[in-house]
């Protein structure tokens, strides 16, 4: 348990320990992770909680040298699910410091190798044109990471190039012709400049255009599409897929000696035996990573998505691309602004955690857990198995945010023991996260980088930097508005799939079951409460049960919950509990009987100016008198169905119950604190078939030294269900 703080009151709301003197991370990403630094070896755990680097989804050549490193390894997980998820991990996940240049692969001055049988030579058109999506990715600093797009036409017949090329900042518009040596190009807002002499900015914006023995170069086809000429050596890894297409994947180790550098790059090529009526020439490029070496330099990484790739015709290239001042930058640009991602204010997700060491060598924690998130009612609760002292039994604990009563309620629904604090004390704050908060969506300088498949799911993915030297940046995957939309969603829902933290001293992998709008559920703890100061309410409504609230129950707890607040000016939506309405048993098809309890003094807390009553200090006593005084006059009335169906109380209706005969079922709704033991259930056969999943990608990469599409995880979703 979390110890007391010095001078603030801390009292123990039962004598049970619902955590089993367990730690458990509170559902808030940006405040407990680093609870688990203490289980990575030689990471102590810190005093106050800190922020972890970001990382993205490993590119192949970081998860070769994973492999290679996770190969060496003298000692495994210590369970099988571990293994798999580690090994999960290490093939699909990647460390892009400690992983970007492969010396295992390609040795640094590489100018001597062999090529292997059996590699794959892609096919290049002479004249082509082409959308490409590139992400720049600078190793050691990933706050210089930028995504590109670009479109080029490309004429080897008439020696000249078209790109025009944007970021979410800029716009750079480029024509070259080797013939008559000419660049002209625009940047931003500026006017179309000639450029004379050597190209310098052609060249050093976009890497050709520059001058070879005083001749203008617009290069080869394939050095358009970074396909190395100085090919060293080259190693086949087979069949893979890439954006739901089938490839032959190979590497390439290269050397430049004009600028000493070393390259090892992964390519995606098309298999054309794959898809019937294909030239068997045309295996052409679908994607590339490139790892960069420099001695005494920063590594470097760039990721290339070919998405358009097609042949020109001579028919479009009659007077080649003779584009002339007067057009200059007439190519449109290709790049969308987007606008990060809006998560709603209810939403709800099974959540599986991977705590590792910075080198990913190795999963050291996994953690799973339901998590719901509630701005309306300003509620956060989480649901997890932990372990009790011995290790051989599993605890089930409910931590819950009640930001309008100001409490922490630490709950076990395995065996009823509960702890109450201040939230205040607990988390240093009282108020509530917003959703873009705790997603970290608030953090400086969101970077879009691209589409990225991830448990085949073409993801959006941003970066963003933490607010620290130790909290260094956050990545977010989220399906693509195309994903959703054949998914049957709207094409702005939010929808994550994957969030990475990484740090100085460990990373944080959460993989996503989500759902938005996950109905209206509000956790009933009737054993944080004092029993002898329960309100065992009745009252009595002038409507047919089943015409008018059988159908829509959630909707009517809602509204007769909100109803009762509202006249009591009681804060805290927990404090109203065990709301069912049942037909009248003496007018059952003109009235409708609702049985509810209100919750008064927390165990363990009798002073009634104890900090724990500060926020919500209404007692039992005076909510009982004045709703017995607005039932008496027939004040009181709400409506359903957006004031379709206006509802009455009963004049004189309102009594509390002596005998608890009636009640006996409404208990059993606080035993699963709101969630039924079906949706636990379903909660614990979702994991296991996320571990049998993982399992199964693990030993299929394992054996493709591959992280395709086609292995991974994905999780069905339900349909939503009806705004409260």
């Amino acid at each position: 348990m979390t110890p007391p703080v010095e001078g603030r009151e801390h009292k123990s709301v039962s004598s049970g320990t619902p955590e089993g003197g367990s730690h458990i991370v509170p559902r808030k990403r940006q405040h407990d992770l680093s609870v688990f630094l203490h289980l990575l070896p030689g990471v102590d755990r810190p005093a106050t909680p800190s922020w972890n680097e970001n990382t993205r989804q490993a590119s192949d050549g970081l998860r070769l040298e994973i492999f290679r490193r996770q190969k060496k390894m003298k000692t495994g997980p210590t369970s099988p699910c571990v293994a798999v998820t580690t090994l999960w991990l290490l093939l699909w996940f990647g460390s892009p410091v400690s992983g970007a240049y492969n010396t295992g692969f390609c040795s640094l001055k590489t100018k001597t190798g062999t090529e292997v049988t059996g590699s794959v030579t892609p096919f290049f058109f002479d004249d082509y044109s082409l959308l490409n999506e590139a992400a720049f990715i600078k190793v050691e600093n990933v706050s210089e990471a930028k995504l590109i797009h670009q479109q080029l036409y490309y004429s080897k017949s008439k020696n000249q190039v078209v790109l025009n090329e944007d970021t979410p900042l800029d716009n750079f518009w480029v024509f070259v012709d080797q013939a008559s040596e000419d660049c002209i190009y625009k940047s931003g807002g500026e006017q179309c400049t000639a450029e004379e002499g050597e190209c310098k900015k052609t060249a050093e914006r976009v890497g050709f255009g520059n001058k070879k023995d005083g001749k203008i170069v617009i290069g080869s086809p394939s050095e358009r599409m970074i396909y190395p000429t100085n090919i060293k050596k080259t190693v086949s890894f087979g069949p893979s897929m890439v954006r739901g297409m089938k490839t032959n994947k190979f590497g390439i180790c290269s050397y430049e000696e004009d600028t000493d550098q070393t390259f090892v790059t992964i390519f995606h090529v098309l298999d054309p035996k794959s898809y019937p009526n294909m030239d068997q020439t045309q295996k052409i490029l679908l994607s590339l990573a490139r790892f960069g070496k420099q001695p005494g330099a920063k590594n470097s990484m760039l990721r290339l998505d070919f998405t358009d790739y097609t042949k020109l015709l001579p028919s479009q290239l009659t007077n080649g691309f003779r584009l002339g001042e007067s057009r200059c930058g007439t190519v449109r640009s290709t790049f969308t602004t987007r606008k990060t991602p809006q998560p709603t204010v209810r939403f709800s997700f099974v959540n599986n955690l991977f705590a590792t060491d910075t080198d990913l060598v190795r999963a050291k924690t996994i953690i799973s857990e339901h998590q719901e998130f509630n701005l309306n009612a300003q509620l956060a609760s989480s649901i997890r198995d932990v372990p009790v002292d011995d290790q051989t039994e599993k605890n089930t604990v409910m931590r819950l945010e009640d930001y309008r009563g100001g409490l922490f309620y630490t709950y076990s629904i395995t065996n009823g023991a509960c702890n109450v604090t201040t939230l205040t004390q607990k988390l240093q704050t009282d108020r509530q996260l917003s959703p873009q908060q705790l997603w970290g969506l608030d953090l400086e300088n969101p970077t879009y980088l691209g589409v990225y498949e991830n448990r085949d799911i073409p993801c959006d993915v941003w970066e963003f930097n933490g607010r620290s030297a130790d909290e260094k940046s956050v990545t977010l995957y989220t399906a693509t508005n195309e994903w959703l939309d054949k998914q049957g969603y709207d094409k702005d829902f939010f929808f994550p799939v994957e969030r990475i933290e990484r740090g100085n001293k460990a990373n944080f992998y959460e993989i996503y079951a989500f759902k938005d709008n996950p109905g209206y559920r509000i956790p009933f703890l009737p054993n944080c409460y004092q029993e002898d100061d329960m309100v065992w309410g009745e009252l009595t409504l002038m409507m047919n049960f089943n015409i008018e609230i059988a159908h829509r129950a959630i909707h009517f707890e809602y509204e007769f919950r909100s109803l009762l607040m509202k006249v009591t000016g009681i804060k805290s939506p927990v404090r109203i509990g065990g709301i069912v309405a049942i037909p009248s048993q003496t007018a059952p098809n003109k009235e409708t009987t609702v049985l509810f309890k209100i919750l008064g003094k927390l165990v363990g807390y009798d002073d009634a100016s104890a900090a724990v009553y500060k926020k919500d200090p209404v007692t039992n006593q005076q909510a009982v008198k004045t709703i017995r005084k607005q039932v008496d006059a027939g004040n009181l009335r709400f409506t359903l169905d957006g004031k379709t169906i206006s509802i009455n109380f009963k004049k004189g209706s309102f009594a509390i119950s002596e005998s608890r005969e009636r009640y006996q079922f409404v208990d059993s709704i606080g035993v699963t604190s709101g969630y039924s033991s079906g949706t636990m259930a379903g909660v614990a056969i979702a994991l296991l078939v996320v571990c049998l999943a993982l399992g199964v990608a693990a030993v299929f990469a394992y054996k493709r030294f591959s992280g395709g599409a086609g292995s991974g995880i994905s999780l069905g979703m339900k349909s939503l269900e009806e705004e409260a």
